[in-house]
């Protein structure tokens, strides 16, 4: 999409960027103690209380929950009052789906209503913060969430090809 991209782990490099994304793969347990290891995690919090926009994507967006089921009980970075649940008993919600808009905000809604790309088990139910569902096996879920400057997706936007680009400008 034309960004500068700088991949760190460091917060002073993190301080100077126009947005800050925490990817999307693997688990809760392990993202959330990653995070608290490099102490990210009260990085994070401290931001969020800024105007500079976080973007969480898949299970980067779970993390911003107050916990998490995956694998045990483990608390989240608590940006969200919501907790990410198992959604299908299971099994994996992997492909495309349709991405429905949950808000009157016409931004969003020319961008949303079309099909992304997921692969996920967990994640949130529907919420205040939701803004797009979607369903799997009959289990509707937020797949897009903002509140304030935290945005998060549930579907993977860098592999949604034309429709996923176009969110991310």
């Amino acid at each position: 999409i034309g960004a500068k991209v700088i991949v760190s782990d460091q917060g002073e490099d993190l301080l100077n960027a126009d947005m800050i994304v925490l990817p999307g793969v693997g688990s809760f347990k392990a993202g959330i103690k990653s995070l608290k290891e490099k102490k990210l995690d009260s990085f994070i919090k401290e931001i969020a209380k800024t105007e500079k926009k976080i973007l969480g994507i898949c299970l980067g967006m779970q993390i911003f929950g107050k916990s998490s089921q995956e694998d045990g009980y483990f608390e989240g970075l608590d940006l969200f009052p919501y907790d990410v649940v198992s959604l299908f008993e299971k099994k994996t919600h992997i492909g495309w789906n349709y991405v429905s808009s949950n808000n009157s905000n016409q931004l969003y809604e020319e961008k949303l209503n079309t099909d992304f790309y997921f692969n996920h088990s967990f994640g949130y139910l529907v919420n205040d913060f939701s803004f797009g569902i979607s369903s799997f096996n009959s289990i509707q879920f937020a797949s897009f969430i903002k509140y304030k400057n935290i945005y998060g997706f549930q579907f993977h936007p860098e592999k949604s090809q034309k429709a996923g680009m176009q969110l991310l400008k």
